[in-house]
């Protein structure tokens, strides 16, 4: 299970994709504050592809608008589309 404050670390995500350990489910805890695919936090859990399932947990699914459910959303595989067509669609 991995959070929000370990994901700020480009290294953390650089060596649980290509360490030598295969991972069959990634659990991530706090997802909702990954909400910005600008910044390095939504940036690296986009990035952070080494488990076939993807499993996002939050009490707090959305903060502001429906924007902030794009990175979540696309991460867990949920939304195949680009932040472009996510925006004009909601």
């Amino acid at each position: 299970t991995l959070n929000y404050k370990e994901n700020k670390e480009y290294e953390v995500v650089k060596l649980i994709n290509s360490g030598p350990n295969k991972f069959d489910m990634i659990a991530f805890d706090e997802i909702h504050c990954c909400k910005s695919h600008q910044s390095s936090q939504g940036h690296n859990l986009l990035k952070l592809t080494a488990a076939k399932h993807r499993i996002g947990l939050t009490g707090t699914v959305l903060l502001n608008n429906p924007l902030d459910c794009f990175v979540p959303l696309t991460w867990i595989g949920v939304n195949k589309g680009t932040w472009t067509n996510f925006k004009i669609h909601h």
